[in-house]
């Protein structure tokens, strides 16, 4: 006979913590909940990532660049995906994962500071106005 019962404890049938077990972990108030992210999305976007580390370099678009050039990627692969053609020609991978490249792309260079936000350059967005010269 064991020196200990190696039987779990019976799982709790009423209340918060019948689905998981009874353990607590306090984190209902959370802002960040990436386990609801789809596991396709993150998926496709690494396939993406992988094919663009074969072609160039792992990690290459994280060095930054002219922000146009992932938004015009981005609007190629929408405007393809929108027009009915499911996958890149030359990646062979679903125009919507480029997108969301893309996307994470300008997210990134955005909340780091990287690259080189020429949208107003590019006619994307207004020109801020000139500061007025002062004397």
């Amino acid at each position: 006979m064991p020196a200990f019962d190696l039987k779990a404890p019976p799982l709790p049938t009423k209340g918060p913590f019948a689905k998981v077990g009874g353990a607590q972990k306090h984190d209902a108030g959370k802002d960040t909940r990436p386990g609801l992210i789809a596991p396709e999305f993150t998926l496709g976007i690494g396939k993406v990532l992988a094919f663009g580390a074969r072609k160039y370099a792992a990690g290459n678009w994280a060095l930054g660049m002219d922000w146009s050039r992932p938004i015009d990627a981005l609007e190629r692969h929408w405007n393809a995906w929108k027009g009915g053609e499911r996958n890149d020609p030359e990646s062979g991978l679903n125009h919507l994962w480029h997108v969301g490249c893309c996307l994470m792309f300008l997210v990134a260079y955005e909340a780091r500071g990287i690259g080189r936000d020429d949208r107003a350059e590019c006619g994307m967005m207004p020109k801020p106005p000139e500061a007025p010269e002062t004397r």
